[in-house]
């Protein structure tokens, strides 16, 4: 019977590698970090996930990939709990991903990182009648982002198996209360058959290049919910400039500022702080930051994080902030500048402020 197995291993493996693709098996299993003070319900309990992939290898048909060492592209389909069944239910998630290799040893032996985000279905959230103990998830429908160390050896019956250590986290951006998220740290093992994570193909030419410096513009919008569950929803409006520097032919730096108004604070803090007029709440619910970016690049597609400052804003507000983003530009000219489409992820440290979409122009 383990022969059998081997077997239709080898012939899965095969007829994946042959057209380019793979597939892996990950088990994994940590805990939950207890990063708010609003974690009132117990979580005990070891958190454990099961996640299946299919994976493709960048080639010289992508210009920009021999800049990031041929990464390898996959879609996933993942579950995993939070250490709480009975409270903070489960997770079930789908989401694309990218492997950026880092060191590869003369014996076989790889290290990986991986980056991934997409959408999650949480089983459990919270309900003030029925499931009034969840104060962390207010919502089914999540955006999960996921990190990932890996180790990897080849194994002797084909394919890949190692070791990894992952961090997790699962929110709605605030879209709807309460929304402190859930993080998790996990260690776990997989396997991987089909083609092998590096590639031995000849280097691309010098043809995907970025301008060295552009400037930006574009706005940002999305919703927030009131702090009290589960309170109703309010728009927040962003616009944003910046200047960009390119660090690498996939690297840009960013420097800009942000103008922010958040509707929320102008219906919520008029009657509490004794604000009367209209223009006076609107000044107290708008903010000015300064933020440092970094976007890394793969063709049309790029994801970055940001680490900003609160310049001048009334409110009580935690000075720092952190923001990871994504965009898709749409045209590719001489100049390197066209109008890109963005998903943004504002926090304060592990507190998520809002999901947002963006829309800009790179000139």
């Amino acid at each position: 019977m383990r022969y059998f197995y081997i077997a239709i291993w080898l012939f899965v493996s095969g007829s994946l590698s042959a057209q380019g693709l793979s597939w892996a098996l990950e088990i994994g299993g940590g805990g939950l970090i207890r990063h708010s003070e609003r974690f009132t319900f117990p979580s005990p309990e070891v958190t454990w996930s099961g996640d299946v992939s299919i994976q493709w290898r960048t080639s010289d048909r992508q210009a920009w990939a021999k800049h990031h060492g041929y990464p390898l592209l996959g879609w996933h389909f993942r579950y995993h709990t939070f250490g709480n069944e009975a409270i903070l239910g489960g997770v079930l998630s789908s989401y694309p991903s990218f492997h950026l290799p880092i060191w590869r040893s003369l014996w076989g032996g790889q290290l990986d990182f991986m980056l991934g985000s997409g959408v999650s279905y949480v089983t459990s959230p919270y309900e003030p009648f029925s499931n009034p103990e969840n104060t962390a998830i207010g919502s089914h429908w999540n955006n999960i982002a996921r990190i990932k160390l890996q180790y990897s050896r080849p194994g002797r019956a084909g394919g890949d198996w190692g070791i990894h250590f992952d961090f997790t986290h699962v929110s709605n951006g605030r879209v709807s209360s309460p929304n402190t998220g859930l993080n998790t740290a996990q260690l776990g093992v997989w396997i991987k058959g089909g083609d092998r994570l590096w590639s031995d193909a000849k280097p691309a030419s010098d043809s995907w290049k970025i301008r060295k410096w552009s400037v930006e513009a574009g706005g940002i919008l999305s919703w927030t919910s009131h702090s009290v569950y589960s309170g109703p929803s309010f728009p927040v409006y962003v616009i944003f400039g910046a200047v960009t520097r390119s660090l690498t032919p996939v690297q840009r730096l960013h420097i800009g500022i942000e103008r922010e108004r958040n509707m929320e604070r102008v219906h919520f803090t008029r009657g509490m702080l004794g604000i009367v007029g209209r223009a006076e709440a609107l000044n107290f619910a708008t903010s000015y930051l300064f933020y440092v970016g970094n976007e890394f690049l793969f063709g049309p597609v790029s994801v970055g994080v940001i680490a900003g400052l609160y310049l001048q804003t009334e409110g009580n507000k935690f000075p720092i902030y952190n923001k990871l983003f994504s965009r898709y530009y749409f045209m590719h000219n001489k100049r390197g500048s066209g109008p890109f489409l963005a998903l943004y992820l504002k926090s304060h440290l592990a507190t998520a402020e809002y999901l947002g979409v963006g829309l800009g122009y790179q000139l």
